[in-house]
């Protein structure tokens, strides 16, 4: 039996009327209730405890690691998908890990980037920052390089822990890092794309775009990729900045990445495309059932991305042909990771699934929590044309939620409320199920 199967014939639907409203840290700012789309400033983007796993696993020798909002790290032993050690953080975790030279480096939102050893799960060091970390870290020669969302860009002895130098851009960073040639390369929620010198911190060149960047830096032979809420994928050069091409959507970029001689984008309006990416001429496009995830993966030839339709999307990435969809319980937000065909990936639905390139279920593991992490955004915010998010956690599940959660569990699936944006979808961003009241 394959993992869709299993999934498309134990679905149920939910009942109409059962919302989760949650706590005050996970609604959008009141103020923003009657103010137009181009007005709209501020709002809470806020993600709950629960042992939901938000971003791409690691692989490293024969264990994968990963990350979950119930706090903790996770080593598991690759064949039989069995708990080799767990490390506790102070806070959810939402981010890749990165494994290199036995070492496991992740952030957390309590504000502290972790070196652990890979075998044993033990703390190596851990730098406490000055802001919680949304985003994964990325390493050059000996320094770590990672944002965080008080807008501050750090560069970390590797081996020490200790801070080299920072850089400030005044708003949130939430994208994943790149090197090229001696410098990193990273957006910021303040519509800028920096390249700075890795050793020292200085900055050697910004762009200035209309909208958010958070999507991820992919580079490829000298050419650095990214999209941004302005609706625009971009094609720089690295060494000076300057533009090459841009490509102009009908909607916000939500993930970016280049494979051979393509470049891919993923969009808010549950497209993907794939272009030339020398010219930025489209090749393809390809509609998907909800709004996708911020990272794409692609293996030989072929196209990896999940979506808030519960899916992890398999699609041709030379001709854009779907070739199969692999359904799990919630949303899928991060693309797998694969080795020897077995692609490792994770759900919001608490556990991380092992399953071959061919569709049949391997094994898979669920977390210390298994509830869902609620989720709180006002849609119109995120949409409007100057957005201004402010990250939050709560830290622990509140009652009320954990008992509805428990309900929703039972019957399969979770859903999504924001009491101040009047936005209800049933079925956790279900779509055609959406309710504006």
């Amino acid at each position: 039996m394959t993992l869709n199967d299993k999934y498309t014939k134990g679905e149920k639907s939910l009942d109409e009327g059962l919302v989760i409203s949650t706590t005050d840290k996970l609604t959008a700012n009141p103020k923003l209730e009657e103010k137009t789309e181009e007005a709209l400033e501020a709002a809470i983007f806020g993600v709950g405890a629960g042992g939901s796993i938000a971003w791409t696993p690691a692989i490293y020798g024969d264990k994968v690691y990963f990350g979950s909002c119930d706090h903790c790290i996770y080593c598991l032993d690759i064949k039989t998908g069995k708990q080799v050690w767990r490390f506790q953080t102070g806070d959810i975790i939402m981010c890749s890990p990165l494994v290199q030279d036995g070492v496991v480096y992740s952030s957390s939102y309590d504000k502290k980037l972790y070196a652990i050893n890979s075998e044993n799960g033990k703390t190596i060091w851990k730098t406490e920052l000055d802001s919680p970390i949304f985003c994964s870290a990325n390493i050059h020669e000996n320094i770590v390089c990672v944002g965080s969302l008080d807008g501050t860009f750090y560069g970390i002895n590797k081996s020490s822990g200790k801070i080299l130098w920072e850089f400030h851009t005044g708003e949130m960073i939430v994208s994943h890092p790149e090197f090229y040639k001696g410098s990193v390369y990273f957006g910021s929620c303040n519509n800028g794309v920096y390249c700075l010198d890795v050793k020292t911190g200085g900055k050697k060149w910004m762009y200035k775009t209309d909208g958010l960047v958070i999507t991820d830096m992919h580079m490829i032979d000298g050419t650095l990729y990214f999209g941004s809420n302005d609706k625009r994928l971009y094609c720089l050069d690295a060494e000076t900045g300057n533009l090459v091409w841009k490509f102009h959507a009908n909607s916000i970029i939500y993930g970016a990445n280049v494979y051979k001689g393509y470049a891919y984008c993923s969009t808010w309006d549950k497209t993907i495309y794939c272009f030339d990416r020398k010219t930025g001429e489209i090749k393809w496009k390809y509609k998907i059932g909800d709004i996708p995830s911020s990272a794409i993966k692609i293996y030989d030839d072929i196209f990896y991305i999940g979506s808030m339709d519960k899916n992890l999307y398999s699609i041709n990435a030379i001709t854009g042909e779907l070739i199969r969809k692999f359904k799990t319980n919630d949303m899928v937000t991060a693309a797998p990771v694969i080795k020897d065909n077995i692609l490792y990936f994770g759900s919001w639905d608490c556990n991380l699934y092992a399953i071959t390139t061919g569709g049949e279920l391997k094994w898979k593991f669920t977390t210390s929590n298994p509830l869902p992490s609620p989720v709180s955004i006002d849609p119109a915010v995120f949409e409007s044309k100057h957005p201004k998010f402010v990250w939050e956690s709560t830290g622990t599940t509140p009652p009320e939620i954990y008992r509805q959660q428990r309900h929703l569990d039972s019957v399969g699936g979770s859903v999504y409320g924001s009491k101040t944006s009047h936005y209800v979808k049933k079925g956790r961003y279900g779509e055609s199920e959406n309710k504006y009241r």
